[in-house]
């Protein structure tokens, strides 16, 4: 039972970390590569996996020896969930070949202080213990203070071998296998890793749905921490995808506007046959202008629809690719995203990034202030007064609602 005092404490402990550092230095001895080389490049991926899942849940987190992290929660199901995806990351990164993180989690209820920034070791001793007489990776250690309830029964098997057992201070665990048969955090899925040869293609509005569409989306731009950077048209007027991918791109610019030095450049393209999209879409963007001036950016290509069309495509962080496939809609006459290829790839990335420069750079693609795209928006020829006011009075909604 945990008292007002208390917290969640969660010890996040790699499984064979110092013989794998040790092993990967004296093989690559003669490129001057040490096993403290090796010791920080596999905690900085450990600690990777553990700050993208403060993206859903909220917790502190510290070193905890050599090879260690503890994090501190006051909602145990939060710890819960962020123990699934810190599990799930770490295996699908090691079936993929990216990664040889392989952690032990032990989680328990206990008072947590900490000295210049630093956990008390004797504060969560119990976690320490529990993960050092248990060489399984991916074992979910519970302390007998926790009670497992569905989100441990559902995700994890109890071990058959020594399912419980007991600290050296004396606290009881039960030990728990990680279930991979139903891993289901939708970043890992989607990435195409540099190590691997396979394509993965995922439809994102024909057989995925719109909600789905615009998850997959918010999810792999939450990933950045630099530089988002995106060129393509907006999302059909008149339909709720356009609601959630503009309320999506709200709640990622706000997000991302905590980060100091953080930059969203987008080049919007914009076509003459396609009036009351170009103009939703360029309302919008003088909106998002206005409210994020520090972090976004924005350049507007006019085109043709009678012309072929540049490739749609986020670059994230330059290291992630995701790239638009169109497909021909019927009833308005026009091509919209349809499915998407998504990439892990600093190469491939780069490759975009330069395509994207070029484009950014390019006399064809202009610059305007957010009241100089209102401007511009109100000159789109094709449309009546009746449809600009239906259309602004549900763009204000949009934003009204999101912010």
């Amino acid at each position: 039972m945990k008292r007002d005092n208390e917290s969640i404490l969660v010890l996040v402990d790699l499984v064979g970390f110092r013989g794998i550092s040790t092993a990967l230095a004296q093989r690559c001895e003669h490129l001057g590569f040490n096993v403290e080389n090796a010791h920080v490049a596999l905690r900085a991926q450990l600690e990777h996996v553990i700050n993208l899942a403060k993206a859903t849940a909220t917790f502190e987190s510290s070193s905890w020896g050599t090879d260690g992290f503890i994090l501190r929660f006051l909602n145990q199901d939060e710890a819960l969930a962020t123990i699934r995806i810190v599990f799930e990351r770490c295996f699908l990164n090691l079936t993929n070949g990216v990664s040889l993180l392989k952690p032990v989690i032990a989680i328990t209820v206990g008072e947590l202080s900490f000295t210049n920034q630093q956990p008390t070791r004797n504060a969560a001793m119990s976690l320490h213990e529990a993960c050092g007489k248990n060489p399984v990776p991916f074992s979910l250690l519970v302390s007998e203070n926790i009670t497992p309830g569905k989100a441990i029964e559902s995700n994890f098997a109890l071990s058959s071998e020594s399912p419980e057992f007991t600290t050296e201070s004396g606290v009881k665990y039960k030990r728990f296998l990680l279930a991979t048969s139903g891993l289901t955090h939708p970043i890992p899925y989607l990435h195409l890793h540099s190590l691997t040869n396979n394509l993965v293609l995922f439809d994102t509005l024909l057989a995925e749905g719109e909600s789905k569409a615009v998850a997959l989306f918010e999810n792999l731009q939450s990933e950045a921490n630099e530089t988002i950077r995106t060129i393509g048209g907006g999302p059909l007027i008149g339909n709720q995808m356009f609601v959630s991918y503009t309320k999506a791109q709200i709640a990622i610019l706000k997000e991302k506007s905590k980060i100091a030095h953080f930059q969203f450049q987008r080049i919007a393209l914009c076509y003459e046959e396609e009036p009351l999209r170009s103009y939703c879409w360029l309302q919008v963007n003088s909106r998002l202008l206005k409210m994020f001036s520090r972090l976004y950016q924005f350049r507007v290509l006019f085109l043709s629809s009678r012309l072929p069309k540049p490739l749609a495509f986020y670059i994230i962080d330059q290291r992630y690719i995701t790239l638009g496939l169109r497909s021909y809609n019927s009833k308005h006459s026009t091509q919209t995203m349809a499915r998407s290829m998504c990439w892990e790839s600093p190469v491939i990335a780069s490759a975009f990034a330069d395509m994207f420069n070029e484009y950014w750079r390019s006399s064809a693609t202009q610059l305007f202030s957010a009241d100089q795209l209102e401007q511009r928006a109100r000159r789109i020829k094709g449309l009546t007064k009746e449809q600009k006011q239906e259309a602004l009075s549900d763009i204000e909604t949009i934003f009204r609602e999101a912010v």
